[in-house]
């Protein structure tokens, strides 16, 4: 009897990491397209909304630990000054406004903005990783060495995207064209990327831990990958009369998230 106990828990255990080892889904939504279903079945918590200036909104799922710290980051949007980046790896997030300010959670983040001021982009990734770009043009990162090749050049960089793993990374230029390189990076966006060909028109691209990402393109109409039915919702949702589409998304650890409307 204990022995065929064992192995109902033996197999009732290997039936969870079965469900917890869904292929990710991928999704287009276009300015009048409907959003698709995804298959990554992550849960989506204490997701909340501040009004942004000309109702513009920020919606964001963030551990609770850093619920407040992060409402005090934010009250600048009520106030009317407007977010121009974002970025955010859960338990770390930024803020940057058009005005010249910035929030932080994170000590270590935090410093690292008040050393660098001027900031005006920012993308952070998982085990330190992070990109920042001063308004003087200077750049300072912290990433994987096969990075450094992509950020010499005379094209400037519009956005930097670290994904699951430390040596995974895309690459965005002023031009919209792109590299990429890593052993994660998601195999649907990795498809989507070389099905460009020489469409140069990628305006922002987004990994998260897990295989989560977000990419813009120039005409405004978004693609996401690995992300859950439940996030898509969010991301296709009426607010009002008018119906917001996703200005700008980014992923954090144990799904974690931060979206910015239009």
């Amino acid at each position: 009897e204990k022995e065929s106990s064992r192995r109902k828990l033996v197999e009732i255990s290997n039936r969870k990491e079965n469900i917890n080892k869904k292929p990710f889904g991928s999704t287009a939504i276009g300015r009048k397209r409907r959003v698709g279903i995804g298959n990554n079945n992550k849960s989506i918590k204490n997701a909340q909304t501040i009004k942004h200036k000309s109702e513009k909104q920020i919606t964001y799922s963030l551990p609770l630990t850093i619920t407040e710290e992060v409402k005090l980051c934010l009250q600048d949007v009520s106030k009317g000054d407007i977010l121009s980046c974002v970025a955010t790896t859960g338990l770390q997030s930024a803020f940057l406004y058009k005005s010249g300010k910035w929030a932080a959670t994170g000590k270590i983040l935090k410093e690292k903005l008040k050393k660098h001021k001027k900031a005006r982009y920012i993308s952070l990734g998982t085990g330190g990783r992070y990109f920042i770009r001063l308004k003087s043009g200077r750049i300072i990162w912290d990433g994987p060495n096969s990075m450094k090749k992509y950020l010499e050049g005379n094209l400037g960089i519009r956005c930097v995207a670290f994904g699951g793993n430390k040596d995974t990374f895309v690459v965005v230029y002023s031009d919209g064209s792109w590299k990429f390189e890593g052993s994660e990076i998601p195999p649907d966006l990795k498809e989507f990327l070389r099905s460009k060909g020489d469409c140069h028109d990628v305006s922002c691209v987004t990994m998260g831990p897990s295989g989560e990402w977000f990419l813009q393109v120039e005409s405004g109409d978004i693609h996401l990958g690995g992300v859950s039915k439940k996030f898509e919702n969010l991301c296709d949702t009426s607010i009002g009369k008018d119906r917001k589409t996703p200005h700008f998304v980014d992923f954090g650890k144990h799904g974690t998230f931060v979206i910015t409307y239009k």
